[in-house]
């Protein structure tokens, strides 16, 4: 599944929480799925996460996997990178790392629009 390998978009420094998203569009393996398909799919998305601690030259590997059941209908992250009114800055709360919040009115056709509309806003991979 393309998280953008392809295009170099791959490679991120990891100071802040990012979202990595597959795009489901004509490429993907995922187009034209309903909630209902892939809830009866036999299928399992294993994601690899590899790098190198630039201090140590130590190279690390993280994974995990998501089974059709686990994968939430109209389901986003929560935004765990907040802005600290008081002291006009950026905090990264950790404790919404596993959150997750009902995207509301959610609809494959309109989500599809807002994504073809802000296509300019973000790279190929999904990294935001």
């Amino acid at each position: 599944m393309n998280v953008g390998y392809d295009s170099g978009w791959d490679r991120v420094l990891l100071l802040w929480p990012i979202i990595v998203r597959h795009v489901i569009n004509e490429d993907s393996p995922l187009y034209g799925m309903s909630r209902e398909n892939i809830v009866k799919a036999d299928f399992e998305l294993i994601m690899t996460v590899e790098g190198i601690v630039e201090a140590t030259g130590m190279t690390f590997q993280a994974r995990t996997s998501f089974l059709p059941d686990e994968i939430l209908w109209g389901y986003k992250f929560k935004p765990m990178v907040l802005m600290n009114e008081k002291l006009s800055k950026y905090e990264v709360h950790y404790s919404f790392f596993d959150q997750t919040e009902r995207v509301c009115d959610f609809d494959a056709q309109t989500i599809e629009t807002e994504e073809t509309e802000d296509e300019h806003h973000h790279n190929a991979s999904g990294f935001l």
